[in-house]
């Protein structure tokens, strides 16, 4: 698909006294494929029956151009990281400030560059395009067996791929409750495989300065000096639903005024696997408190929750 003139949400001054106005934006399009499937490996004569389903949807999505040629519009954020659209990235795209690096022009290698006096990484002068919370897919798959009346259903859904920025995560290493803060036993150490610059030359020597990784979790990421350092893989599995149904023979109720009648129990959200960086939010976790177009931003959402219940379903 391709869109033409998308309107879209941008922050405004908050001295014009609104939060937000829309504007065309630029043009954008949209290329993927989604594949569904449904089969029965097991049906029987005597009413059992097993059924498996699924789908699978891959998209790929690209600002081609913005209004007025802009280098990127703002379409959200928060603690200095922005949602942008791009020419040539996709929209949603992230843009902050980040840990600079070196290149060594002989090996290819990358190098974090830090401050020779403090040990701690030092920032990109500008921002810099990260990832987007565009994941490279969706998916969904699950399983029901259905006999003599009890039909139980199972679903799992998954989204991989993205990055989200994550509100909780900054504060929990500025609170030190982060598992990352404890890097060393919290003692001195030197950033792994970091440069100094000399002076303003394009020359660079290792490193042997060490750093406090209070003053790094602090400072550079409570101080929101290295904003992009709050994004988070977005991917996850869940355990979607689990649903145990049962459908009362009609010969209990033939001579009521009851079509049908059906019970059951159900559980939602139940159990949910992460990256093993990611161990801060639930990627699905809406954001609470912002408006426009601020996707992609978790900051400090209330905590996804399980659901249990039970339901009875009666028709005339």
């Amino acid at each position: 698909s391709y869109t033409y003139n998308l309107i879209a949400a941008v922050p405004t001054a908050p001295s014009s006294g609104f939060a937000y106005s829309y504007a065309n934006i630029g043009n954008v399009t949209n290329r993927g494929e989604e594949i569904a499937f449904r089969a029965a490996p097991v049906s029987t004569k005597w009413g059992f029956r097993w059924e498996l389903f699924g789908n699978y949807m891959h998209n790929v999505n690209n600002v081609v151009s913005l209004a007025n040629n802009q280098s990127y519009v703002a379409l959200g954020g928060a603690d200095g990281i922005q949602t942008v659209a791009t020419v040539g990235h996709a929209l949603g795209t992230f843009y902050g400030s980040d840990i600079a690096y070196w290149q060594n022009p002989k090996d290819g290698s990358w190098h974090a560059i830090v401050d020779p006096n403090t040990g701690l990484p030092v920032a990109t002068t500008k921002g810099v395009f990260k990832g987007s919370y565009q994941p490279k897919f969706i998916a969904s798959w699950g399983t029901t067996f259905t006999w003599a009346g009890l039909k139980l259903n199972v679903v799992f859904s998954t989204k991989q791929g993205g990055q989200y920025y994550s509100h909780n995560k900054m504060l929990e290493d500025v609170n030190g409750t982060a598992q990352e803060t404890t890097i060393n036993n919290r003692n001195a150490l030197v950033w792994a495989n970091s440069v100094n610059q000399i002076g303003s030359t394009n020359n660079f020597v290792a490193n042997t300065t060490k750093y406090l990784p209070y003053d790094y979790f602090v400072n550079e990421i409570g101080g929101k000096v290295l904003p992009a350092q709050g994004l988070v893989d977005a991917s996850y599995i869940k355990l979607q639903e689990i649903s145990l149904t049962y459908r009362i023979p009609r010969k209990f109720y033939n001579k009521s005024p009851f079509g049908a009648l059906e019970a059951g129990l159900y559980g939602n959200n139940l159990f949910i696997w992460t990256p093993k960086s990611n161990h801060y939010d639930d990627p699905e976790v809406a954001t609470a408190g912002f408006t426009g177009n601020n996707l992609g931003i978790n900051y400090s959402a209330a905590p996804s929750v399980k659901n249990y219940g039970f339901f009875v379903k009666v028709t005339f």
